[in-house]
């Protein structure tokens, strides 16, 4: 439960990750493409997705976490 609260995180700081790379103003450092900074994106994209659905699937094999509801239901004091 705490990787699926915590995916999100990852997904911001790997979206972010493109901001820190040479853009070319200088001649001595190599830019990166824009098709390879989309690519990037998309990549990351489908990973977090594919992840959160492994993720989910763990969590519901095992029986997931126990709501307050449920708690409520087994116990009546």
């Amino acid at each position: 439960m705490d990787a699926l609260r915590l995916l999100p995180i990852l997904g911001v700081m790997l979206f972010m990750l493109p901001l820190f790379w040479p853009s070319g103003a200088d001649d001595a450092v190599a830019s990166v493409p824009m098709s390879r900074a989309i690519t990037y994106v998309f990549v990351v994209w489908a990973v977090l997705i594919a992840v959160a659905l492994l993720l989910w699937r763990a969590l519901w094999l095992t029986g997931g976490p126990v709501t307050d509801g449920e708690a409520a239901q087994e116990d009546p004091l």
